[in-house]
């Protein structure tokens, strides 16, 4: 298994606005999905050669002057997720809905992302009056963050299956500690950061950086599952699917 292929799959675990409108063919997969799903990929995990996988750059403008970059960014401990329900989110906290011919298949879970490492060799975000944070290698440590994203498979007459992503979203952003490796500028902004992390979310979701936030998360992930359709495809399609 790829480190792409792997960042892939555990987006595909992430927390899901189930809204279908009519239901039919739609299971709750609750009972299912650790043994099918879970299970298995957290095995592959714990085979691979690498603690850390490696992230795709990003360079991304939120907007009101705030833009971010990073390279050479890896991220570990990807075991550390597990179903749940997340409070605004009623009914089963996994889902799997399919068409008479198991021809369009879209799987929706819930799934919270604990002690999440990531390592960025060089990460900057630049402020519209302040001093740019970072410039320099970044470290962040991560726990109770929650993703929501909606996946189809479809599988075409020549029974070859293509791997979509519907849309993705951050629901909940947990607790995070950030660690820059250098700069006085970047000590201040570290202590700021970790006292202050809540407030710092809720000013970016007021002033709309967190929608832009998940517009550059959805894209990426586009790339990505794009580039591994069809491993996405054969691994869900193992699991029983």
């Amino acid at each position: 298994m790829t480190s792409r292929l792997i960042i892939v799959v555990l987006v595909c675990l992430s927390a899901v606005d189930f809204s279908y409108g009519d239901d039919s063919g739609c299971t709750g997969w609750d009972d299912l999905i650790e043994d099918m799903l879970f299970a298995p990929l957290k095995e592959q995990i714990n085979q691979a050669s690498s603690e850390f996988y490696s992230l795709p750059d990003l360079d991304s403008n939120l907007g009101w002057g705030l833009s971010i970059k990073s390279q050479k960014g890896k991220v570990g401990n990807l075991t550390s997720f597990d179903l749940v329900h997340l409070p605004n989110v009623p009914g089963n906290a996994s889902l799997m809905c399919q068409s008479a011919d198991n021809s369009n298949i879209t799987l929706a879970i819930n799934v919270g992302l604990e002690d999440l490492e990531v390592e960025l060799e060089d990460f900057s975000a630049a402020l519209p009056v302040l001093p740019t944070i970072g410039n320099t290698k970044t470290s962040l440590r991560n726990s109770g963050n929650a993703l929501s994203i909606s996946i189809s498979l479809i599988t075409d007459s020549n029974s070859d299956c293509t791997a979509s992503i519907n849309y993705i979203q951050i629901r909940e952003l947990g607790e995070t500690s950030v660690y820059f490796d250098h700069g006085v500028a970047n000590s201040v902004y570290q202590f700021l950061i970790n006292h202050l992390y809540n407030l710092i979310i809720n000013l970016m979701i007021r002033f709309g950086a967190m929608d832009r936030l998940n517009a550059t998360l959805e894209e990426q992930a586009k790339i990505i599952v794009s580039q591994q359709g069809k491993k996405i495809c054969d691994i869900m399609n193992g699991g029983g699917l």
